[in-house]
Order: C-alpha cells, then structure tokens, then sequence
C-alpha cells in the first residue's frame, strides 16, 4: 500500500549513512491517518518478523503485516503501533 507518489516527507541522516535517522512523512493516501498522531518512529532491523512478534508480545498492535514496501526499495516492512498509538516501522536492513 505505500507508495513512492503519495511520500511527502525530509529524511535526516549521517552523511556516511551510518547510525539512527530521522524521517518527518507523511502518506496521502486516505488508508493511512496521522491525523491524531502525526509521528511514527522508523527502525531498520536485522530481523523484520522477529521483531514485529516482540514489539506484539509487549503490548503493541500490528497495523501492516511483514511485507515488501516499494518506499523502501522492496525491502521487508512491517507497522505496528505502542500501546500509546505511536507508530513503529520496521524495516529490514
């Protein structure tokens, strides 16, 4: 469901590209609302649906199941949210 054409966003990284990034986004399409929660937290992870169970196992809620995200080049991603209703991404390294 993501795509490339619906992406307005700023992604803030290392120059080398190591370490943590920041990415400000948001999708247009009318699936996705963070309208309540403009925020989501993106994770790159060695292990897309090992992580998902645990995210799942300490109380948050899958939103997307574990699949390939054209947004990421086809990369495994999964969306879940915290108890709290933030979004967590996670996305295959």
């Amino acid at each position: 469901p993501y795509s490339d054409s619906d992406l307005m966003g700023q992604t803030m990284e290392y120059p080398d590209g190591g370490g943590a990034g920041l990415v400000l986004q948001h999708y247009s399409m009318s699936m996705h609302q963070y309208e309540n929660n403009p925020v989501k937290h993106v994770s790159y992870v060695p292990d897309v649906d090992a992580f998902a169970k645990q995210i799942q196992s300490a109380g948050g809620t899958l939103v997307q199941a574990p699949a390939a995200m054209p947004a990421y080049g086809g990369r495994t991603g999964a969306v879940l949210a915290d108890p709290d209703g933030v979004v967590i991404e996670i996305v295959a390294e």
